[in-house]
């Protein structure tokens, strides 16, 4: 197992037409989101408009979670939804995408044939528990939302500060990771085929 703690000044950010994307994580990590030539994606979103049109991203397919704000989202042709904090939505990537509302948001983007999740994580201070990371995932993430998480596992002890992630990659071992702390978590699975 494979191990990276990538803190803020690692962080990478760029300018799209509704507001600012930071980009939190990419597979492969030599890969750039602009050539459209990456099996996924973990970023997160301020958008600063009050309507905004996703970008077109045909042969990736998406999952949207909120993080603060509310947004109503319109995939043409398909479906409209509201979010509000920690709900989510997944489209294709090709999908005409437009949205009402100013949030920050936290977006996985995966090539097609590469499957994943989002699943919001809240741990209290007195508590600290024991999860099996790897469950026919490839690569396990955890962001930051808010608080700090500190994680003992047996390759070590990490303390993750808020807007900062961490990624597992799994080399044919299960993992169980100590969770301490008080903070709000996103966890990002994602399995490659």
């Amino acid at each position: 197992m494979k191990v990276k703690h990538i803190s803020e000044q690692n962080l990478i950010s760029t300018i799209w037409s509704g507001g600012t994307t930071t980009q939190l994580y990419i597979y492969p990590e030599t890969k750039l989101f602009s050539d459209r030539n990456f099996d996924f994606r973990i970023s997160s979103a301020v958008v600063e408009l009050e309507e905004s049109t996703f970008t077109s991203l045909p042969g990736y397919s998406r999952v949207l979670m909120i993080l603060d704000g509310e947004l109503d989202i319109n995939h043409k042709e398909h479906h409209s939804k509201s979010l509000k904090p920690f709900e989510q939505d997944s489209f294709l990537g090709e999908w005409e995408t437009s949205a009402k509302g100013k949030v920050t948001d936290f977006n996985l983007i995966m090539k097609n044939g590469i499957s994943g999740e989002l699943k919001q994580i809240t741990v209290k201070s007195y508590l600290s528990f024991v999860r099996p990371i790897f469950n026919y995932s490839d690569y396990v993430a955890y962001f930051v939302v808010s608080g700090e998480l500190k994680l003992d596992t047996r390759l070590g002890s990490y303390s993750v500060k808020e807007g900062e992630l961490l990624v597992f990659e799994e080399e044919g071992e299960v993992e169980n990771i100590q969770f301490g702390g008080g903070c709000e978590l996103i966890e990002v699975k994602v399995k490659m085929s």
